[in-house]
């Protein structure tokens, strides 16, 4: 697929979940969709992101081995998201990817490579810490939680995160950090 045909694809998306599988659909089945769909999001205004973002998510859910070949590309994706709406689906394959990499759980995805755990907590950590809905920080926490696994530093950072914010914070941000805490 070309990127105007994207572009063109994700302009007609809506939120509903079947507009955003039918759209997953269609990339999935171009051999560049992944790519292009990638290249789409980081050159698109605000809600080209958003639109994108969603998309993006079913399309890695359903098919983790994507990464494989669009790790760099989905990398460089996450340092350049700003808006609450398009991070959460991003933090979300976070979530499941290093679920995955840490557990051994889903060996569909593929191995994490030697930066890629570092940028991946450098991420979830601002996002945490930056004004986001609590989907994009449950998420992250719960991606740190698991790269924590690996790099030692994170669990004390992740802890005192948790203890210093908790009170402030939603019932559902609440369930996680406790949860959390908990394995912690």
């Amino acid at each position: 697929m070309q990127l105007k045909e994207i572009q063109d694809l994700l302009k007609k998306t809506s939120a509903r979940r079947e507009e955003r599988e039918f759209a997953a659909k269609i990339i999935q089945n171009s051999p560049e969709g992944c790519a292009t769909l990638m290249k789409a999001i980081l050159q698109g205004d605000r809600e080209m992101q958003i639109k994108g973002c969603w998309v993006l998510e079913i399309v890695l859910l359903n098919d983790p081995t994507l990464l494989e070949s669009h790790a760099k590309r989905f990398m460089n994706l996450i340092g350049n998201l700003t808006h609450g709406s398009a991070i959460r689906p991003v933090a979300k394959i976070l979530a499941f990817w290093c679920e995955a990499a840490y557990s051994g759980k889903n060996t569909d995805y593929p191995p994490l490579d030697t930066n890629e755990p570092e940028r991946m907590a450098k991420s979830c950590f601002s996002w945490m810490l930056e004004d986001h809905p609590v989907a994009v920080k449950v998420y992250s926490m719960e991606a740190l939680f698991h790269l924590g696994k690996e790099m030692s530093w994170i669990h004390p950072e992740l802890k005192a995160y948790l203890l210093k914010h908790y009170a402030n914070q939603s019932p559902g941000f609440q369930a996680r950090a406790k949860r959390l805490l908990k394995k912690l």
